[in-house]
């Protein structure tokens, strides 16, 4: 409550938090159903990366974060909600 009105606010602390549990009416609340899928942000993030290699501008973050959307796509995850890599990196990572 305290980020959602400070100048952490952010469209994921106060709309669309990828915690499931946190907010009602969400995707990660209902399994990472019913949101903008995995498979569709790493078509964008394809796309957002081929435009960085044209313009000769590196891109590591979105390099890594793409490699990430791969490995849910390949673990058969493609439909689920982007937020679901909290979930990936929540288990792969120490955070």
């Amino acid at each position: 409550s305290i980020i959602s009105v400070s100048t952490g606010r952010s469209w994921c602390a106060d709309s669309y938090n990828p915690r499931p549990g946190v907010m009602e009416n969400v995707p990660s609340s209902r399994d990472y159903n019913g949101g903008f899928q995995v498979s569709l942000i790493r078509k964008d993030l394809s796309i957002a990366l081929e435009a960085a290699e044209q313009a000769e501008a590196e891109s590591k973050f979105g390099e890594h974060a793409i490699q990430m959307y791969r490995e849910l796509e390949k673990k058969g995850f493609g439909k689920k909600d982007f937020g679901y890599v909290y979930q990936y990196i929540h288990k792969n990572f120490e955070v």
